[in-house]
């Protein structure tokens, strides 16, 4: 079994309930090959519902490295937990903190039970609703500002909203976008939303990248 430790937490911080958690977990070859009857143990003693992927395996196909997707409670007397090869996968999240991604015209809309996400591209906004569910929805702002060195305010604007990886602990909602400024080539934009079962958090993830060619004169970097 693997001991995973909270870290970054201070000592007099309020406990923190369902906090999102993802983690990298190296493992030597030969170990594991599959990682469907892993369990997470709370340091009480409760299985936590878990969500895993393997990222890399060793030439003999056992896991090199996994990424485990959890949520727990996280506190002075919360600060670890175990992992276990053959414990039996955790039961995944009840119908009420089920993460559900549907269409709803041009909208993606993503519901992790206590929270109603909507994604509607060809807007500058990343959000056009987050709503507590059950509640009369109320539009929201939420939109990536890009400003250039000089002060310049990027155009931004989304063009595609898809869901990228979907699962019972988390799923994450890919936005493609661009940022152009007057006169010049636009950015690339990616934006990962990371949304978790039964909770109200997003974390966010933003690549963006230029695509014109690096010019290096007289070979010099």
């Amino acid at each position: 079994q693997v001991t995973i430790h909270f870290g970054g937490l201070a000592p007099d911080a309020p406990p923190r309930h369902l906090e999102p958690l993802t983690v990298g977990v190296p493992l030597p070859r030969g170990l594991e090959t599959d990682s469907d009857n892993w369990q997470l143990v709370s340091s009480a003693g409760q299985p936590l519902p878990l969500q895993t992927q393997v990222l890399e395996q060793w030439s003999d196909g056992s896991i090199r490295w996994a990424l485990l997707n959890f949520q727990a409670d996280v506190g002075p007397n919360s600060r670890s937990a175990e992992l276990r090869f053959d414990g039996g996968r955790s039961e995944p999240a009840d119908s009420a903190r089920r993460i559900v991604a549907s269409r709803e015209g041009s909208s993606l809309v993503v519901s992790t039970g206590p929270q109603r996400f909507a994604f509607r591209p060809g807007t500058a906004a990343v959000l056009e609703s987050a709503d507590v569910a059950g509640a009369q929805s109320v539009p929201v702002t939420t939109e990536l500002r890009i400003v250039s060195g000089d002060g310049q305010l990027a155009r931004v604007s989304w063009v595609g909203a898809q869901v990228e990886e979907e699962g019972p602990v988390r799923t994450c909602v890919r936005m493609d976008g661009e940022a152009r400024l007057s006169g010049g080539e636009p950015l690339v934009l990616i934006l990962r939303v990371h949304l978790f079962a039964g909770s109200a958090a997003a974390r966010l993830l933003l690549t963006i990248r230029n695509p014109r060619r690096a010019e290096h004169p007289d070979g010099f970097w």
